[in-house]
């Protein structure tokens, strides 16, 4: 079931179709207040032939998919994980499990409201990861769905919460105006679609890069995290004494030498956060290498704190 609601919710495929989304996005703190904003543009014409611009105060960069390869020109900032996320809440919401082979799907229903939906949850024996959504565990992921078992409608992680809101279907594909996102001790964060249209092919994903467009900065999915050197976090002496455990997902980029810049936390628990910045600072990864070159690449990882008897 999830296999066929993955081909029916986002926009990626391969059928050649040509759209363009924009969608605005706020960080919002517990009271609502925004702490920041942002737009995010996509125009699609295949996956050779796509741009994506990201525009907020800390961060402005326009992608391009080409032939040739993927581009960037960034204006300026690093980019955060929110701009990473949205491409894939938005575009490509469902992703099955990476070894769900050597685990096993059971299926629930969750109340929301005056709202039933009906829930699938994938379990693993084992530690794995499923990009930022993931927790090492036997829970790794549950999405839910409205009655008709192909609309998604909430995706839930032990660190990450989405819900999809306004689900409307385009070109034959469920999508979603608006979606909220909890992350433990962290902002929330609002994503609405304020534009959806089907451009002409000759249209979408047109503009070429400019001369001073540098290959694009690689995102490592978490299968393919190396580190070199490993350790053990340090435990925050209160969080021991209280016998507390919890997990901080932290996304950094990986310079070309392997060592570890532009960190930030994406969820945790705030007693867990200081340490787990320190420990991931400490870490040595093995250079990415494209086409045989070192490059930067950025990484989502989990970093967990598990509880000792005393």
């Amino acid at each position: 079931m999830l296999q066929f609601a993955e081909q029916q919710n986002g926009l990626h495929d391969l059928n050649g179709t040509s759209w363009h989304v924009r969608a605005s996005w706020q960080l919002l703190d517990p009271k609502g207040k925004p702490e920041k904003q942002g737009t995010w543009e996509e125009w699609w014409a295949g996956p050779h032939q796509w741009e994506v611009i990201h525009d907020s105060p800390d961060f402005e960069q326009t992608d391009w998919s080409t032939p040739r390869g993927r581009f960037e020109l960034n204006v300026h900032g690093s980019r955060a994980w929110i701009d990473a996320f949205i491409d894939e809440v938005i575009v490509h919401p469902i992703r099955i499990p990476p070894a769900a082979d050597a685990g096993q799907f059971t299926a629930g229903l969750l109340r929301k409201g005056k709202v039933t939906l009906h829930c699938v949850t994938f379990h693993h024996a084992t530690p794995t990861l499923r990009g930022v959504l993931t927790s090492r565990g036997m829970r790794t992921s549950e999405d839910c769905f409205d009655a008709g078992m192909s609309d998604l409608r909430m995706e839930i992680g032990s660190l990450v919460q989405v819900t999809l809101n306004s689900i409307v279907k385009f070109q034959g594909r469920y999508l979603a105006r608006e979606i909220h996102i909890e992350r433990i001790g962290m902002p929330t964060i609002d994503i609405r679609l304020d534009a959806i249209d089907e451009p002409a092919p000759a249209q979408a994903g047109q503009t070429d890069p400019p001369p001073q467009a540098t290959p694009a900065l690689i995102t490592l999915p978490p299968e393919s995290q190396n580190p070199n050197s490993f350790s053990q976090p340090h435990y925050p002496p209160t969080a021991y004494r209280l016998r507390l455990s919890g997990t901080v997902a932290v996304w950094a980029t990986i310079g070309k030498d392997g060592t570890v810049s532009h960190l930030e936390v994406i969820a945790c628990p705030t007693i867990f956060q200081q340490a787990a910045l320190d420990y991931v600072k400490t870490l040595r990864f093995k250079p990415v290498l494209l086409r045989g070159i070192p490059v930067e690449a950025n990484i989502t990882t989990l970093i967990n704190f598990m509880s000792m008897p005393g």
